[in-house]
Formats: structure tokens, C-alpha cells, sequence
């Protein structure tokens, strides 16, 4: 069987022993997963390959990273244990030791059945509580603070990065977080302003006021943010716009397939817009 996170904590990447599979049917047998009935693959992204495996005892995700250390994965695992521990609601590990297959580091998480969610202000004011419970208990995970900077001067732990609709799981009223991938120490605004570009502007690049009102107070019910953190709202909102700007049409620059080329060039089309938009206003952040 797989290590539990406690012996994992303190290893250093030398020290981890990572077992390395040559077939799925091996994989499923070290985990205690079942017999394999069929294996799907997902859509993933740029930095790791997915697989949904069906065995006789449920479903599960593989996922192998294409890129990232041992040890960034070790933390991973650790932090999503740590998560699981705590109730908190997440695409959790089956086992936090990470393995190698098909050449790659790789880890087992258990299958959340759902669909993304919709875009609606009652969704946001669950997003809002459920962020709000996420960045305090990742403000309280084992030895994050001795990680920080000594001359930061606001709240730094781990952070999501990207909780766009496709990194949440919806089942009922419950709101999972999924792919921890860019997980990192960084100011929990970051997580807020990529929130806002992706939940609270409209079709043509404006900012939802409405939405964003929503979110922020549902959130500040459980986790009240200071005024420098509010002050960094603008700011790295811009900074995010920007950044996405420059990757979508750098990407569509170099894309060859039609149909991906077309998705990006209205991506960066609608980029654009927010940019505009929130060149002409930037009351509605300023403000908060």
C-alpha cells in the first residue's frame, strides 16, 4: 500500500522512494483499486495527462505530469491529504505517494462525479464561502509559514490559481475544487482576481458588479480581507489580463489545427475586451 502523508513530511526529494509501474492492471493491484474494466481518457492540459479508471470497485483518476519535480508533486499530495483530513471538499488523493508510469510521475485521485457549474450569483456566493474556508485552512497547513519570505508583509500561503468553472466540481450543492497543478505560495488575491476574470465579467468585457459584490461578501463572511489585500485587487487583476493576453496570442500565433486556432483567437479577441473595459473603469475594484 501507498505512504500516508505524515511519512512523507520531512523527506527530502532524495529520500523519496517512488515505485514505478509498467501496466495499469499492476498499478490497480499496488493501490487496492480492483480489477480494471476499462480505462477513458480525459481532456487535460498542457502539463499532464489524464485517465478516468473504471475498476470493479469505482472510479479513479490517473493523472501523469509531463512536467514538476518529485517534491513538487510530494507537496501536492501532502496539501490535498492535509485538505481531505480537514472535510474540506476536493478532487482528494487515493494515496499521497507518487508513483512513476509511462515514464512520468504520476498520482491516483478518487473519481467526483458532478458537472461544472453554472454561472449564477447563487453559485458565486457558495464559490465565495467555500474560497474563503480554502485560503484559511491552507493559512494554517503544516509549515507553510516557515516557507514565506521574510520581507512579505501581507499573507502568503498555497493558492489554487486557476478556479475557473472547469477546476470545480459541482454535485448538489456541493462545490469540489480539482487540479491542484499550479498550486504555489503566493497572496490569496491572486485566486480572487482569477475568480472575477473568469466568474464576473460579462460578454463584452465588462466587469459584473452585481457579481463581484456577491462574491467578495460571502467570502469576507468567513474571511474578512485587509485593506492592502483589497488595495491589491486592481492591480494584479490587470497583471493577470495581461499575462493572458500575451500567452493566448503568442499560443494562437503558433497553432496549426483550425478549430483550436479559431477557440483561441476568440479568447483573445474577449481578452481584449476586458482589457478595454477595465482600462475605461477601474472604479468597480478600486472600490471594493
Amino acid at each position: 500500500m501507498g505512504k500516508t502523508s505524515e511519512e512523507h513530511i520531512g523527506e527530502t526529494p532524495d529520500e523519496l522512494r517512488v515505485p514505478e509501474f509498467q501496466s495499469l492492471s499492476e498499478l490497480c493491484e499496488y493501490f487496492d483499486l480492483g480489477q480494471l474494466i476499462e480505462t477513458k481518457t480525459l481532456e487535460g492540459g498542457s502539463e499532464s495527462r489524464t485517465a478516468c479508471l473504471i475498476t470493479s470497485r469505482g472510479k479513479y483518476i490517473l493523472k501523469t505530469y509531463l512536467t514538476g519535480s518529485l517534491e513538487k508533486l510530494a507537496i501536492e499530495a501532502d496539501f490535498l491529504e492535509f485538505l481531505k483530513r480537514n472535510n474540506f471538499k476536493c478532487g482528494a488523493v487515493h494515496s499521497p505517494e507518487v508513483f512513476i508510469f509511462d515514464g512520468s510521475y504520476s498520482l491516483i485521485f478518487n473519481f467526483v462525479e458532478g458537472s461544472h457549474p453554472e454561472i449564477n450569483l447563487k453559485n458565486l456566493g457558495v464559490l465565495g464561502v467555500q474560497t474563503a474556508t480554502f485560503h484559511q485552512l491552507s493559512a494554517i497547513f503544516p509549515g507553510v509559514k516557515g516557507l514565506q519570505n521574510e520581507n512579505d508583509t501581507l499573507p502568503k500561503f498555497y493558492i489554487h490559481r486557476d478556479l475557473c468553472r472547469e477546476n470545480i466540481i459541482q454535485n448538489d450543492e456541493d462545490f469540489y475544487f480539482i487540479d491542484f497543478e499550479d498550486l504555489r505560495i503566493d497572496t490569496p488575491v491572486r485566486d480572487i482576481v482569477r475568480i472575477i476574470e473568469t466568474w464576473c465579467v460579462g460578454d463584452a468585457g465588462e466587469i459584473d458588479v452585481d457579481r463581484v459584490n456577491l462574491f467578495i461578501e460571502e467570502y469576507e463572511k468567513s474571511r474578512p480581507l485587509s485593506e492592502a489585500e483589497k488595495r491589491q485587487i486592481p492591480g494584479l487583476f490587470e497583471s493577470l489580463l495581461m499575462s493572458k493576453l500575451n500567452y493566448r496570442s503568442s499560443t494562437y500565433a503558433r497553432e496549426q489545427d483550425p478549430v483550436k486556432k479559431e477557440k483561441l483567437r476568440l479568447s483573445v479577441i474577449h481578452t481584449q475586451k476586458m482589457i478595454d473595459a477595465f482600462t475605461r473603469d477601474r472604479s468597480i475594484l478600486e472600490n471594493l
